[in-house]
């Protein structure tokens, strides 16, 4: 069989059609020899579910509550509220909480 100009180009063509279209090869690690210059391995980060404010400021807030089992109540309160997703209301008076933890002698001054 013959190949005529016509075929080539059209084989030209799809090779390049192709080659544009494929990733480019990932760069192949780099080998070090000296272990001072090496640096380890970093994991990936992972996304954790963002947060609504109120329950950034409820994990703010567990500074200030003692951890005395007493003052359980409050803690776990607080760590619920931080717990929730962004999607999710938290309904919680902050406020009144540290308020009432502060009247209970469960608060504590942040370190």
């Amino acid at each position: 069989m013959k190949v005529t100009s016509l075929v080539l180009l059209n084989g030209i063509a799809a090779l390049a059609l192709l080659a544009g279209c494929s990733k480019p090869a990932a760069p192949a690690p780099e080998a070090t020899t000296s272990t001072d210059s090496a640096a380890p391995a970093t994991p990936a980060p992972v996304a954790l579910p963002a947060k609504s404010q109120k329950s950034q400021r409820a994990e703010a807030l567990l500074q200030f509550i003692d951890t005395r089992p007493e003052c359980q109540q409050f803690r776990a309160t607080l760590e619920q509220a931080s717990a929730a997703p962004a999607d999710q209301t938290v309904d919680l008076d902050l406020l009144a909480l540290l308020d009432q933890a502060h009247k209970a002698g469960c608060q504590k001054n942040p370190r």
